[in-house]
């Protein structure tokens, strides 16, 4: 990109310098890789906040490896010691950070400071300039292949921008002391620049960019990064980044047997209701079977977004429970049973579709394991083309009182009433 902020500033070019000087003096604590961005964020499982942020850090190591003993603070202005959070994620083993949200926080350079035993080491960032832009974020996140290789597919976003990295989260591993309420940040286990054309990866489980193999049954998060560098022609990093998007879709290693071209979630777990599967702008045909797929949980509410065409048809995924499922529809206050259906089966709406309905029937014996990812895959068709913004949310802890019109026999609770499941463990924190 031109006419932007391009040139790092002199004194941030001394302060690298400086900190890597000091090693030559075999110091005990090494500064350096200090970076200043603007930083957008979509919902996530990651455990990040999400939205509009400026990000800041660098990366500092000890020489006798106890990088956990490193304090670090950041000023700026009126702002003064602010803690740095370390998260030593497997790809950035040394890496201390913080954000703000952008509205509050200066765009001018940060002094960083780094004290480990009698070392101390200061560091200046880059500023971000005065109006430096929100990057867009990509859109239709689809896995095709079962396997451990899959092939990942996206639409590239409007606007320019000149890279993007591709980095693969362990959700079930949180590191550091960052995050919503200090619970750490998902691990980072992969991170490769794919090139700013790019709109499809193909996963390469020999890849040397692994820290460790992706494994069937563990939750993974695709974080796919859309960057203004600095520097046009300098390096996909960190420190060369100006602006920045961060896209997030979980994803499990699917079954060989899946369906093809399955659409993955961004999770939202920010909601007060509890946890929401959201779809961004999946492309739909009218009677053409969409599939989209989140992690398994005891039951699902499905609805459109806005402008979105309606839904024509469902069909059940295979393989889950006793492959019996209840369908309900909205009555216009509440959801009232319609129909049993078996899996595999596909249910066609009235015409004119519906904008929304709710599948109960996945029986707690199929949630045994609390981090189980079983992918509860379901093929949707819609009324006419357009897209699909909508979002499904999983009834983890569902107690409204089941409709008098179901079968208590089909919910394999006899005459308790209601529903209460979770679909993993996760603590409730406050908002960072």
């Amino acid at each position: 990109m031109r006419n932007k902020f391009v040139l790092l500033s002199s004194a941030f070019a001394g302060a690298v310098l400086f900190g890597c000087s000091t090693a030559a003096f075999a110091s005990s604590l090494t500064v350096n890789q200090a970076f200043h961005f603007l930083d957008r964020r979509s919902s996530n499982s990651i455990n990040l906040s999400a939205g509009l942020y400026q990000t800041f850090g660098a990366e500092a190591s000890a020489q006798d490896g106890n990088d956990a003993a490193t304090t670090a603070t950041a000023t700026q202005g009126t702002v003064t010691n602010l803690p740095l959070f370390y998260e030593p994620f497997d790809t950035l083993p040394h890496h201390f950070v913080r954000s703000r949200p952008a509205d509050i926080s200066p765009n001018g350079q940060w002094t960083l400071n780094f004290t480990n035993g009698a070392d101390t080491k200061t560091i200046m960032t880059p500023g971000i300039g005065t109006s430096p832009s929100p990057m867009p974020f990509v859109t239709g996140m689809s896995i095709s292949g079962g396997g451990a290789s899959p092939t990942l597919s996206w639409s590239a976003p409007g606007g320019l921008f000149d890279a993007q990295r591709l980095i693969i989260r362990d959700t079930t591993d949180l590191i550091g002391s960052g995050g919503v309420g200090g619970g750490g940040v998902a691990n980072i286990i992969y991170s490769q620049d794919i090139g700013a054309g790019a709109t499809s990866f193909v996963i390469n489980p020999a890849d040397t960019n692994f820290t460790q193999p992706l494994q069937y049954g563990k939750l993974y998060a695709i974080e796919l990064l859309v960057r203004d560098l600095r520097n046009d022609a300098g390096p996909n990093n960190l420190v060369n980044t100006l602006s920045q998007s961060r896209s997030f879709f979980d994803f499990t290693l699917l079954a060989p047997d899946a369906p093809a071209n399955v659409y993955v979630p961004t999770v939202n777990t920010a909601n007060t209701g509890g946890t929401t599967y959201e779809f961004r702008q999946v492309p739909v045909t009218t009677g053409e079977t969409v599939y989209i797929d989140p992690l398994v949980a005891v039951g699902y509410d499905y609805q459109i977004g806005a402008g979105d065409p309606n839904f024509a048809s469902v069909t059940m995924p295979t393989g889950i429970g006793d492959d019996i499922f209840q369908l309900l529809l909205w009555d216009g206050s509440d959801y009232q049973f319609a129909a049993t259906i078996n899996g595999g089966d596909t249910y066609t709406f009235d015409t004119g579709g519906v904008d929304r309905f709710r599948i109960l029937g996945i029986e707690t014996s199929a949630l045994l394991d609390p981090n189980s990812s079983t992918a509860f895959i379901t093929g949707l068709t819609f009324v006419s083309s357009g897209s699909f913004s909508g979002t499904m949310t999983p009834l983890t802890e569902f107690t409204t009182p089941i409709p008098a019109t179901l079968p208590l026999f089909a919910t394999g609770l006899g005459g308790l009433g209601y529903l209460s499941w979770r679909r993993r463990k996760r603590s409730a924190k406050p908002a960072a």
